[in-house]
């Protein structure tokens, strides 16, 4: 399988838009739109940033070697969930406060940019706990 065929089936596999993809990776739209159609070839920066969005091997995607794609994907799920208890509910209380409209959106821009951090942050919880649990079961198998 090519890169551009990995890249659109892993998008489409856990439902979401090249836009979506985009505003989270900061990879222009149109630049993700040619690399799934197969026009233009994946810089290394991107290439990283896609492997690192979609959990997939830098190494499996560039074809440098065919290995298995790591099994874990972007839990987007999750991601609505914080969206809906979360982030919705204060968004709706900003615009209900009598402020000026210049303040909402910069209180509006925060609350984005603590969202975008506190997820990330999240991710990374659960990758760490990951890898221990691999290492953890390495070393007994070697001991």
């Amino acid at each position: 399988m090519k890169a551009n065929e990995i890249l659109r089936n892993r998008r489409i596999e856990i439902g979401l838009s090249q836009a979506e993809v985009a505003r989270r990776t900061g990879i222009p739209q149109a630049s993700l739109c040619r690399y799934e159609r197969g026009i233009n070839k994946l810089c290394n920066e991107n290439a990283k940033k896609l492997c690192d969005f979609y959990k997939l091997n830098y190494k499996f995607l560039t074809g440098e070697k065919r290995i298995y794609a790591k099994k874990t994907t972007p839990d987007v799920k999750k991601e609505e969930q914080i969206k809906v208890e979360i982030k919705e509910p204060v968004e709706k209380k900003i615009t209900k406060v009598n402020l000026k409209d210049s303040t909402k959106e910069v209180l509006k821009t925060i609350v984005d940019t603590t969202f975008e951090r506190v997820y990330k942050e999240e991710q990374q919880k659960m990758e760490k706990e990951l890898l221990r649990r691999v290492f953890k079961r390495v070393k007994k198998e070697l001991i």
